[in-house]
């Protein structure tokens, strides 16, 4: 690892739990389940029982989720009758 990578590292912010289901509108166990799932990389850092995911690594996947690289596994409320 170069010192420019440590530095990096060292100033890539820490999201709690609680940003990360504010954010994208989720409960706790949702996030789980995604974690679980592989559709969210799993948390950075454990401290103290709580979860923390770096910037960097949500950032990265919203972009590819804005890309549509997590496709909805399951059809949106609403959809089946806007399609009939």
């Amino acid at each position: 690892m170069s010192e420019s990578e440590a530095v990096d590292i060292i100033h890539d912010q820490l999201l709690p739990t609680s940003f990360i289901t504010a954010d994208r509108d989720l409960t706790d166990r949702g996030l789980r389940k995604q974690i679980s799932r592989g559709a969210f990389p799993a948390p950075d850092a454990n401290i103290g029982g709580k979860n923390f995911w770096r910037a960097s690594t949500y950032r990265k996947w919203k972009v590819a989720a804005l890309a549509g690289e997590f496709a909805r596994a399951t059809p949106v409320i609403g959809a089946r009758q806007a399609a009939a």
